[in-house]
């Protein structure tokens, strides 16, 4: 649906795709988008309960990988309000986009950093060193960036803050 005044009217796409900028909308188009990895990753995620996956594109090509350990049903308490009030809007057809604060949330802790570090973004930015599919060149063998797209739940996640925890040394 596209904003038209005051009322939302529905276009079809191909009258979309005339537009300009908008010739590929709803359709991705791969070789761009692998032109844009030049410089390091775009990984697209999506945590469910019943699936949380990752797709991680290079300047070599596409892959998918699955991130059991992200599931959201394994997720620490912070995510749990998240993913509650974002299943509840969307049952409701809200057209807010944005994810509340909790009451009482002052940060996420080492704990659920670490939870994110482990279940995704670990797994994500080894898995094209493992499949050796980031190509040759490049600082920091292709990993120079990495672009964080995140579905849902994953939308609001710190994937750039994530980390394992190191244990004190007191």
């Amino acid at each position: 649906m596209i904003p038209y005044g005051s009322r939302r009217r529905r276009l079809p796409l191909p009258t979309i795709r005339k537009l300009d900028g908008f010739r590929y909308f709803l359709e991705p188009n791969l070789s761009e988008l692998q032109a844009q990895a030049a410089d390091g990753l775009i990984v697209m995620v999506n945590l469910t309960d019943i699936s949380s996956d990752a797709v991680i594109v290079t300047p070599n090509g596409a892959d998918a990988i699955q991130l059991p350990k992200a599931r959201t049903a394994l997720a620490p308490s912070f995510l749990k309000p998240v993913c509650t009030r974002l299943g509840a809007a969307r049952m409701a057809w809200a057209s807010k986009r944005d994810v509340e604060k909790v009451d009482g949330d002052d940060g996420i802790s080492d704990e659920e950093l670490a939870w994110l570090w482990h279940g995704c973004v670990k797994p994500v930015v080894t898995h094209p060193r493992e499949k050796n599919t980031l190509g040759q060149g490049g600082s920091h063998d292709g990993l120079a960036r990495v672009w964080w797209l995140g579905s849902g739940v994953a939308t609001s996640l710190p994937f750039h803050a994530a980390r394992s925890i190191v244990p004190s040394t007191k």
